[in-house]
């Protein structure tokens, strides 16, 4: 399932989170985020990243805790390491 609308027609690239209701992220949703911003990061024609969210409320609610809903630890681990990962290549961005 594609959560990210990603909009890089030209200098400012526009990365859209768009998972209704709440823009929750997904371990798909952050490893789109970090494949999305490697490929945007290295075309030199995009030189600012806007990430958002879809909708009026708000940007995300943060992770989808329904995907740590069973209280495995090592599932919650995964989601902490994508969410690590996704967000020090967006910081690290150009």
């Amino acid at each position: 399932m594609i959560e990210l609308d990603i909009d890089a027609s030209g200098a400012i690239a526009t990365i859209t989170l768009n998972r209704p209701p709440a823009n929750a992220w997904s371990l798909d949703g952050l490893r789109q985020l970090k494949a999305t911003v490697e490929k945007l990061n290295a075309d030199q024609r995009v030189r600012a990243i806007i990430v958002t969210g879809q909708g009026p409320k708000f940007f995300s609610a943060g992770a989808d805790l329904n995907v740590m809903a069973d209280g495995d630890k090592a599932v919650a681990r995964d989601v902490a390491q994508r969410f690590g990962e996704a967000f020090a290549t967006l910081q690290e961005a150009r």
